[in-house]
């Protein structure tokens, strides 16, 4: 069982992943792509509030 927190942006999570995971050649670039959500990770948690389903992919994997 997952928290309603998580079921609530379930949804908006997968879209945000499925944006990061190719470029407009279609290459597969997901693994790079997060781990630049690594590096942005402070700058992401001040958006927690407002957008949860973009500072989640910093944990993706």
């Amino acid at each position: 069982m997952t928290s309603f927190y998580f079921e609530d942006i379930f949804e908006r999570y997968v879209a945000e992943i499925d944006d990061l995971r190719s470029d407009s050649e279609g290459k597969d670039v997901l693994q790079r792509r997060v781990r630049d959500k690594h590096k942005e990770f402070s700058f992401l948690l001040s958006m927690i509030d407002a957008a949860p389903e973009m500072v989640a992919p910093a944990f993706h994997g």
